[in-house]
Parts: C-alpha cells; sequence; structure tokens
C-alpha cells in the first residue's frame, strides 16, 4: 500500500512539473503610498488617467484643470527572477505616476509624473489636434 501511495504522489509531483515547467517564480516586493500630482492641459477639459503597472487596471483622475489629485504609486521597488521586459514595466511605475491624457479630437497623450513625498508633482501637457483625414 505504501509502495502505491509513493507511486500517486511521485505522479502527482511529476504532473505538477510539468504543467507549470522549472522556471522560477518572480518575486516582486513594493509598497504603496499615497502622493498629489496636478496636471494641466491645452486645451483645458481633458480626461486624466492613472495607468497601473499591471494594466488593464487604471483610475479616472478627471478632467484638467487637475489640482493637487491623490494618486497611489510604488515605493521601494525590489524584485528578483523577473523577466526583463516586466522589470522595465515596474521599474517605470517606482515612484512615478503614469497617466493617460485624453480629449475627443486630439492625439491621447501619456505622461510619466516623478513624484516625491509631502510635495505636488506638476506636469503641464500641450494635446496635438488630431490630422484630418
Amino acid at each position: 500500500m505504501n509502495t502505491v501511495k509513493s507511486l500517486v504522489m511521485l505522479l502527482v509531483c511529476c504532473c505538477a512539473w510539468a504543467v507549470t515547467g522549472c522556471r522560477i517564480t518572480p518575486d516582486a516586493n513594493y509598497r504603496l503610498e499615497w502622493r498629489k500630482i496636478s496636471v494641466f492641459s491645452e486645451p483645458e477639459g481633458a480626461t486624466v488617467t492613472q495607468l497601473y503597472p499591471f494594466e488593464p487596471d487604471s483610475r479616472e483622475l478627471g478632467k484638467t484643470p487637475l489640482h493637487g489629485r491623490s494618486v497611489l504609486v510604488m515605493t521601494d521597488v525590489t524584485f528578483q527572477g523577473a523577466p526583463f521586459s516586466e522589470a522595465v514595466a515596474l521599474f517605470k511605475h517606482a515612484n512615478n505616476a503614469v497617466v493617460r491624457i485624453e480629449k475627443d479630437g486630439y492625439e491621447p497623450a501619456r505622461a510619466t509624473i516623478r513624484t516625491k513625498p509631502d510635495d505636488t508633482a506638476i506636469r503641464r501637457c500641450v494635446l496635438k489636434p488630431l490630422s484630418a483625414r
């Protein structure tokens, strides 16, 4: 009976290894902290959306001019075993708020806003009109 249990256990382990592979699971560590940003656009009235590192998650912040809006940013980012492309994406968001700025009739813009504790980061953006087609 113990032999059968051992064989079943070995079979389960082999199946689990075959399904998951033998890769290292990435380990990312970070803290989340509230920071403040202000966003201004020409023309005014553009929608500002914060993009999170693990899109499609996002959060609409409001319309420009946007004064002292709280955003959640990752701080103290460390990781091991992540593919290079994922590491770059995570570091892009470290201490930064990544936002999309959109208004009908204009090309959408993206901005990476460097934030600091106890400070309001400011970003100005001039939107480009869509080309006539």
